[in-house]
């Protein structure tokens, strides 16, 4: 069993490297995000806003695109994209390389929904 004082220095060695350990695997992230309710174009004034809708742009998008394991399919929507999703993320290029993604999260449950509309 481990004694108290070396417990004790390890927690506060984890708390004090965990951070920047864990920092260097995160990026810079361009996006924009808008709280909403169930019907994204056009809701009900009375409509309860329960979801963050996340637009992510740029060189993060397209890292997200390509690593996503799904193939991409022209998408449905504009036949000038290429999308590629995973549950509610959904990941576009379009032919001119301009990258975007897109997902909801439930402010209820934290389920992700699709966060775009044709």
């Amino acid at each position: 069993m481990m004694k108290r004082p070396l417990r004790l220095l390890l927690v506060v060695v984890a708390i004090a490297l965990g951070p920047s350990l864990m920092a260097q695997d995160f990026k810079k992230l361009e996006g924009q995000y808008a709280i909403s309710s169930k019907t994204l174009l056009d809701p009900p004034t009375d409509e309860k806003k329960d979801r963050v809708l996340l637009s992510i742009h740029g060189q993060g998008a397209k890292e997200i695109f390509d690593t996503m394991a799904s193939p991409a399919r022209t998408d449905k929507c504009s036949g000038d994209l290429q999308t590629k999703s995973a549950g509610g993320l959904e990941c576009s290029k379009s032919a001119a390389g301009v990258y975007q993604c897109t997902v909801g999260v439930l402010l209820t449950t934290g389920a992700t929904i699709k966060g775009r509309v044709c």
